[in-house]
Formats: C-alpha cells, sequence, structure tokens
C-alpha cells in the first residue's frame, strides 16, 4: 500500500487583499489599523490553493482568531481532501477545494433544519400563497420545530398538503433533534457534511439509537439533506 500523501494546511491572514480599516482603542490614545480576512493554504502534491475561512472574520493578527475555530477548519479541511483523495483512481488536483469545503464543513443538523424549512415553505405556498411570504424561514434563529408549530396553527388544515415522506422526515427530524441536544456539542465541534460522506459519523447514530427502523429512517433524511448540498458544488 502506497504511503499517503502529507496534506499540509496553513491558516494567515490575507494581506494582499484590501483590509478594512478601523481605529482601535489603547489605554487613552486610539490608532488606526487595518483588519484582513482569515485564510488557508493548502499544499499537496506540491500543489497549493488558497481559499477564505468559513467561520472566521476579519483580524489584525491571527493570533486574535480562534485556535478551536482554526483547528476545526483545519481538520475539516484535510478530511475533505481525503476523502476525495480515497474517491479517485487519478491524482487529485486543488481546484475547487474551497468551494467543497464551503458545502462539506457545513453543521449537518443546521442544513437538516434549512431542508425541512424548505420543504415547509412549499407546502405553506399550496396553503396559501399570500400569507407565507410574511415568514422569514431563513431565520436560522428559529428551529424547524418552532416553524412547524407556527405554521401549522397559521395555517388551517395544512396537514393535508404534506406528504408521507415529509411527515416521515418530520418524525425522523424530532428523533435526531433529541440526539443532538444529548450530545452537548461544543463550539467548532459539531459534525459536518464531510462527517456523514467519509463514513466517520453514521457509527455514533448506530450506537444511541438503537431501532434499525429508526436508524434507516434518520439515515434516509440526513442522506436526502446531504444529496441536496452537493448540488451547490460547482
Amino acid at each position: 500500500m502506497k504511503k499517503p500523501r502529507k496534506i499540509t494546511v496553513k491558516p494567515f491572514l490575507n494581506d494582499k487583499l484590501e483590509g478594512i480599516e478601523t481605529c482601535i482603542q489603547e489605554n487613552d490614545t486610539e490608532r488606526e489599523t487595518f483588519l484582513f480576512p482569515l485564510y488557508y493554504m493548502v499544499i499537496y502534491n506540491r500543489n497549493n490553493t488558497k481559499f477564505k475561512s468559513r467561520l472566521g472574520f476579519y483580524y489584525e493578527t491571527i493570533e486574535e482568531a480562534s485556535l478551536e475555530m482554526i483547528s476545526f477548519e483545519s481538520k475539516t479541511i484535510e478530511k475533505i481532501l481525503r476523502y476525495q483523495i480515497s474517491k479517485s483512481e487519478d491524482e487529485v488536483n486543488l481546484k475547487g477545494l474551497g468551494n467543497h469545503f464551503n458545502i462539506l464543513s457545513e453543521d449537518l443538523f443546521y442544513c437538516t433544519e434549512k431542508y425541512l424549512k424548505a420543504k415547509l415553505k412549499f407546502f405553506a405556498l399550496k396553503a396559501d400563497g399570500r400569507l407565507s411570504f410574511i415568514i422569514n424561514f431563513d431565520d436560522f434563529r428559529n428551529s424547524f420545530t418552532k416553524y412547524y408549530e407556527v405554521i401549522t396553527q397559521l395555517f388551517t388544515g395544512i396537514e393535508k398538503y404534506f406528504d408521507k415522506q415529509f411527515e416521515l422526515e418530520v418524525k425522523s427530524y424530532e428523533q435526531y433533534k433529541m440526539l443532538r441536544e444529548k450530545e452537548h456539542i461544543k463550539p467548532f465541534s459539531a459534525p459536518v457534511i464531510i462527517d456523514w460522506l467519509n463514513g466517520s459519523y453514521k457509527p455514533f447514530i448506530q450506537r444511541k439509537i438503537t431501532s434499525e427502523t429508526d436508524q434507516k429512517h434518520i439515515f434516509s433524511l440526513i442522506e436526502s439533506v446531504v444529496q441536496k448540498q452537493l448540488k451547490f458544488i460547482d
């Protein structure tokens, strides 16, 4: 077996771009400075690429960025590249890695919420297209559960528009949500899309959900979510 090639991920502030000018208060004086976005340089097989952090912001020095966030994103980048290597018979180049990173590093549960909110919005449009536009389905601060409660109260009889797949997905979501809440996810540690694709997250669900039928339904929901996300990759 060939020894896996080394992957290097280096965080840096991209000062080649136009920075954000700002003033920083130090003691009784102010000083002007520039803030630059957090980027990553990825080196593999004598090739390299650079792209912007998805979770990072603009900083004066890289030491201001969270070490936990940098570690999380760096590990995620390596997982994505390792997955691409495992699925390709040819040499993998780094073209498009930044786009893959933006999609495959998204929180798996958050993507599930977006997926079900979009379906709920579709049913609300069918029930009453006039009222559905006054509700912001894209507000991440409100869970799908909250939207579901409000929509079913606001749109009388909307349940008749629900198909069997959606009803089953809602039940699977509630189980998945309970599982997620019990995990006590720490910042920068949530399972992301690549953790589903590479198979590393499935064993956790299998250990926690004993019913094979429930496992199957949750897996089906997550797989639908992941496949929808993959459509956004160029």
